[in-house]
């Protein structure tokens, strides 16, 4: 509006002799421009309230608010909506189409006062709110006005709502609901009593521009901003920014929210309507495909009919899904099988010919049989002991031992069985015991002492022997028991650890390692310097491969086939702590390095052979001189710290 007022001064200065004239006219266009855009769209429009005050009351029907009526705002006018007295009050117009909304203007039933305060029910309007929605739920839309500070003295009689959106129903609601507080001007009860819902906005859907006379600057636009021309809802069966695609695979209509039906071999369908292209899959009709085949027909385009043999069939196959009793009565037996057999599936023959203890399978000559099925004999359930706690048996024996109770009275007041609480109370089992069999050989407090130890890496002597009736050792049964009982505990292969390796690793070494590599690194600065740290260390590889299982036939032991010699490999690796690995270095044996050697070893990657295949302080030295001084970053114009074994392999002298 601002632009085409401004547009209209600029002529105005242009003709200064017929100023007044010409600014009429101008004014007059742009005005009446301003109307064409924005016109009330609402006008007999269908229109719908929640609780009408009669059925079939016309005076007070809903439709009475779209009618243009605005000159008597009476209750028997027979202009206004006039509905019942109850907690919630909806009336919605249906604009028919979604439009771009501008305001929405609400005249209040007020029997012709100026104010609305004037009127005897104007307390029931306090709170109203106005919706747009591209449905009949309000909740589902935008909301335009909430009213919160109206009061008896400030509801105005003529109320509009500034409201810029798309949408297709304008909702007017109130609620009086009983257990929500409300401020005490307001009315116990609410209604629909208003005369007159005026929505103003565009007739058009794809225009935009002063007058709405311009398209939207998107092809597939369903509603574009009115000033702006950008998209804002795309078309059935579009979508993306500027409405420049096609629903994916499966999918159509509005933003591409619906599924596609049973469409011929899963083709596409319509991205705007959902048909299919190609026609239904076998078993389904209808314009979207998502219809079954009737009772008596199956397959594509529901054009075959079922057998006469069936009451109903599979709508996709055709097979036999209730036979029908007369043909099965009528024929013989065998004429039954072989119809049976032809027509219809495998399984529906196989259920209506065998009993239940039976199964079909193909006989002599291509005919199918029903074969009895094996007696297989039923496992016996395992039996259910009563689950008991050793609180209410330890209280039944002292009911019986002190205050004399009988054990069938205190086993049935404790809920504990009464041979268990017998044999405790004779003597014959432990009272702690609450488990069955056997009384173990060790206490709950005594295992769990054990099992701290085995966690704690204590070294843990176990002698297992056969149990014999003079003596109770411990057995293999005992230890595995033991193990499920305290599922902590694994058995492990333990780690090979040289003995020198071993002899140096107690904890006075350990600390003080450690000592000594914090004073290293603290002396020449290389805490916050990972890159310059680095760990190498060598690994022996045999070349003879023994695999230590085959599956092989009864009888035959098959042979591993190796060089007959002890041939070994060393990998020199090693890596910075920032996490940077150097190529490895490879020691073959032998007399002469050959270049075959390295072939498909990893890029970077160097070697060098001695007799043995071992690494010794020559190879280590030159290792360091000709390979680990080209990956260390920066050179060795700083302090670089190695660290390494003291294996005799790798020491040297200064170099």
């Amino acid at each position: 509006m601002n632009r085409m007022f401004l547009v209209c001064i600029r002529r105005v200065q242009m003709h200064s002799t017929n100023k007044m004239i010409l600014l009429t006219l101008v004014l007059y266009s742009c005005l009446l421009g301003l109307s064409q855009c924005h016109v009330n769209v609402a006008l007999n429009k269908p229109a719908h309230q929640q609780y009408p005050f009669k059925t079939n009351y016309s005076i007070g029907d809903a439709s009475n608010a779209v009618d243009g009526q605005k000159s008597n705002l009476t209750k028997n006018s027979g202009h206004c909506v006039h509905s019942a007295d109850t907690e919630t009050a909806t009336l919605w117009v249906n604009l028919t189409s979604i439009h771009n909304i501008e305001k929405v203007t609400i005249y209040f039933m007020t029997d012709n006062k100026q104010y609305v305060s004037s009127f005897r029910n104007q307390s029931s309007f306090l709170g109203f709110s106005v919706d747009v929605s591209n449905t009949t739920d309000r909740l589902q839309g935008t909301l335009c006005y909430k009213d919160t500070n109206f009061t008896l003295d400030t509801i105005p009689a003529v109320f509009t709502a500034v409201c810029s959106v798309h949408g297709q129903y304008v909702i007017y609601y109130n609620e009086r609901l009983s257990k929500k507080a409300y401020p005490e001007d307001y009315y116990h009860f609410t209604n629909n009593n208003v005369c007159e819902i005026e929505v103003y906005g565009c007739p058009a859907t794809r225009c935009y521009g002063s007058n709405n006379s311009l398209p939207c600057l998107d092809v597939n636009c369903q509603h574009c901003h009115k000033e702006t021309g950008t998209c804002q809802v795309c078309k059935p069966g579009y979508k993306g920014q500027q409405c420049e695609l096609e629903c994916e695979t499966g999918k159509y209509g509005v933003n591409c929210s619906k599924s596609c039906g049973n469409c011929l071999n899963q083709s596409q369908c319509h991205n705007v309507d959902g048909s299919c292209y190609e026609g239904c899959s076998a078993g389904y009709k209808g314009p979207l495909c998502t219809e079954l085949c009737e009772q008596a027909f199956y397959g594509i385009n529901c054009s075959q009919k079922c057998n006469t043999i069936c009451i109903t069939c599979d709508h996709v196959t055709g097979y036999c899904i209730e036979f029908n009793p007369d043909f099965l009565h009528e024929n013989s037996e065998a004429e039954k099988h072989e119809e049976l057999r032809s027509r219809t599936s495998w399984r529906s023959y196989e259920e209506e010919c065998c009993s239940s203890t039976q199964v079909l399978d193909s006989g002599l000559a291509g005919k199918y049989q029903c074969w009895d099925l094996p007696v297989i004999p039923k496992k016996k359930p395992k039996i259910k002991f009563r689950q008991y706690s050793p609180t209410p048996l330890i209280n039944a024996y002292l009911a019986v031992k002190e205050k004399g109770t009988s054990v069938r009275k205190a086993a049935k007041q404790y809920n504990v069985p009464t041979q268990t609480l017998r044999d405790r109370v004779k003597g014959k089992v432990d009272l702690e015991k609450v488990t069955m069999g056997p009384t173990p050989l060790l206490g709950q407090e005594e295992e769990a002492m054990l099992d701290f130890a085995f966690e704690s890496n204590g070294l843990i002597w176990l002698w297992l022997r056969k149990r014999t009736k003079q003596q109770k050792p411990l057995t293999l049964k005992w230890f595995r028991g033991f193990m499920k009982r305290w599922p902590d505990l694994k058995v492990v292969r333990p780690r090979a650890l040289e003995y020198q390796r071993a002899k140096s690793s107690n904890p006075g070494n350990v600390q003080r390692y450690f000592v000594e590599l914090s004073s290293i690194l603290t002396k020449y600065n290389l805490f916050d310097k990972p890159h310059r740290i680095f760990n190498v260390d060598g690994k022996g590889i045999t070349l003879n491969h023994a695999p230590p299982h085959v599956v092989s036939s009864t009888g035959d032991t098959p042979q591993a086939v190796t060089t007959g010699k002890s041939s070994m490999v060393t990998i020199l690796g090693c890596g910075s702590a920032s996490g940077v690995a150097i190529p490895p270095y490879f020691v073959f044996p032998g007399m002469r390095m050959r270049s075959e050697l390295m072939e498909g070893s990893t890029p970077g990657a160097a070697g060098d052979v001695t007799e043995s295949g071992w690494s010794n302080s020559v190879i280590f030295l030159q290792y360091l001189q000709s390979h680990f001084v080209h990956y260390v970053p920066g050179g060795l114009d700083e302090p670089v710290l190695l660290l390494l074994d003291g294996h005799s392999c790798i020491i040297f002298g200064p170099w």
